[in-house]
């Protein structure tokens, strides 16, 4: 069963924004933030490819993507749950505000020119290694052993980013892509720990099923098979090993996402999107495993992995946790965003058919454009819920 507790519907009240408000929980700000990177970040890269004077090509977009926007919204969320996993107060208000300003001044710096790589690289080195230090004192505050591990995970987040900018800076040897890549299989094996512990239960719950047990087994071999791949792959290891770490735990994950699936799931855009999220990360592991032997298909499988595995779980659990924070009923699919799960889904579709040239930038620009309008139309629904107090006047 889920740590985070499901609100139920409160009577709306007026209420304007405020900025305390909106330092009120970690996800309001990142939540924000990280999709208004990505209706801005990507849609610049496809059309320019030109990345920025600090951080040029390819190397800014993946950095990005990665650890602008993926590590905006699982900071977000787990500096949210953690407090309804340990009972200690939230993440809020003056830290918060620092964690947010590190945050921008690391997305900001890479424009400033090549002078500026140290001050954007040390932001966002000092963003996760804080947002690491206050989650361990929540939980070994509270004595929380269930998820001790979680600061540790980030901060081999923040490994694989510095190794990146040491590569990228020639100051270690090795190519950058690798670590690139693990940090995007280091958000893969996050999806795989957060999934094994709510999609289960929140298909229960919002469809009035049985929920699906997750043996341990089936929890060990998908989230320390998927974090073992990432380090893996920072590492340099041989072909055989990323295939066969790859093989045996995306195998895993897909036959338990297999376990959860009911008819009644396609009924209900707030659950579909989690099963599918899930299924299209793992889908993506696998393919990334099977490219180890064939390069030429690395792209199409990070872009498996990224856009549909990652992007949709992602704004599937951005949608939820945010309704349940903000008193509302976390299983309504909210206008609009119904649309926004099939644009992202298709944005996926267009980025694998990218990679054929024949295809040429027609795709590549409408997948960019497609993931873009995805997070608009969530930003769209949430902006307002996101810098105004809860209706019910709880905290959150």
């Amino acid at each position: 069963m889920t740590d985070i507790p499901l609100q139920e519907p409160h009577p709306s009240t007026s209420a304007r924004p405020s900025l305390a408000a909106w330092l009120a929980m970690a996800f309001r700000p990142f939540y924000l933030l990280g999709a208004l990177l990505a209706v801005l970040a990507v849609p610049y890269w496809a059309v320019t490819l030109r990345g920025a004077p600090a951080l040029p090509g390819v190397w800014w977009h993946a950095h990005e993507m990665v650890w602008g926007f993926g590590a905006a919204i699982v900071v977000g969320f787990l500096h949210t749950a953690v407090a309804s996993w340990t009972g200690q107060p939230p993440l809020r208000g003056v830290r918060l505000g620092v964690l947010v300003l590190l945050w921008l001044v690391a997305r900001l710096a890479w424009f400033l020119g090549e002078r500026a790589f140290p001050a954007a690289a040390g932001a966002a080195l000092a963003f996760l290694l804080l947002a690491a230090f206050w989650l361990a004192r929540s939980v070994l505050a509270a004595r929380n052993r269930r998820n001790y591990v979680v600061p540790l995970l980030l901060l081999l987040f923040a490994g694989f980013e510095a190794g990146f900018f040491c590569t990228v800076q020639g100051k270690l040897d090795g190519e950058p892509l690798a670590w690139l890549d693990a940090g995007a299989l280091w958000l893969a094996g996050m999806i795989f720990f957060l999934g094994m512990r709510v999609i289960a239960f929140f298909t229960s719950r919002a469809l009035g099923l049985p929920q699906v047990p997750n043996p341990a087994w089936v929890q060990a071999g998908t989230v320390v098979g998927g974090f073992a791949l990432a380090l893996a792959t920072a590492l340099g290891a041989p072909a055989p090993l990323i295939a066969v770490l790859a093989v045996v735990t995306s195998g895993i994950a897909l036959r338990q996402s297999r376990r959860w699936l009911h008819r009644t799931v396609w009924t209900n855009p707030m659950v579909w999107i989690l099963h599918l999220g899930f299924a299209l990360t793992a889908a993506g592991v696998l393919a990334y495993g099977l490219a180890a032997f064939a390069p030429a298909w690395r792209s199409a499988a990070v872009h498996l992995l990224t856009v549909g595995g990652i992007g949709s779980m992602t704004l599937g659990m951005m949608t939820r946790t945010a309704l349940g924070h903000t008193g509302d009923h976390p299983n309504r699919t909210p206008r609009g965003l119904h649309s926004a799960f099939l644009v992202l889904l298709a944005a996926a579709l267009l980025r694998e058919l990218a990679t054929f040239p024949a295809m040429g930038n027609g795709m590549l620009h409408a997948s960019a454009f497609a993931f873009a309008l995805a997070y608009l139309l969530y930003l769209w629904r949430f902006v307002p819920r996101l810098v105004r107090p809860r209706p019910d006047g709880r905290p959150g």
